[in-house]
């Protein structure tokens, strides 16, 4: 992704810190993006790992199903399908300020490359703290 967009950035920062800061055990959020397309992120309060699923073909209608290219491009991205009855997943630090930006980094890239979702605001969050 060639540019970043701050604003999205910065929510997605906020929404990973209250999510290892607040709350309890499981902390959980949807972001929704659009049409059938989410990701979606879970962990427990103080935890050092964000584990994060991106939506796959599985659970999607037919004419919102990723192409071999969008799937490629969550495999270079370093997301998993592990089951074909699953969601892409991924385990991400989240033990510093740096590797809270990497997250927020990935997670708006995928969005953005995969999903072509430009950015992402707070009111797309949908969060539920344990």
């Amino acid at each position: 992704m060639k540019e970043l967009n701050c604003k999205s950035t910065e929510h997605l920062i906020g929404l990973i810190e209250l999510m290892i800061y607040k709350g309890g055990k499981p902390n959980f959020v949807i972001i929704n993006l659009g049409q059938d397309f989410y990701m979606q992120m879970y962990c427990d309060k103080g935890s050092y790992q964000m584990h994060c699923e991106s939506v796959s073909n599985y659970y999607l209608a037919e004419e919102h199903q990723l192409t071999e290219a969008k799937i490629d491009k969550l495999k270079e991205l370093n997301w998993n399908l592990i089951n074909p009855e699953t969601n892409y997943e991924i385990s991400y630090p989240v033990d510093s300020e740096k590797s809270r930006f990497n997250l927020a980094k990935l997670l708006l890239q995928t969005a953005h490359e995969v999903y072509n979702i430009k950015e992402i605001n707070a009111n797309d969050f949908n969060i539920q703290l344990g």
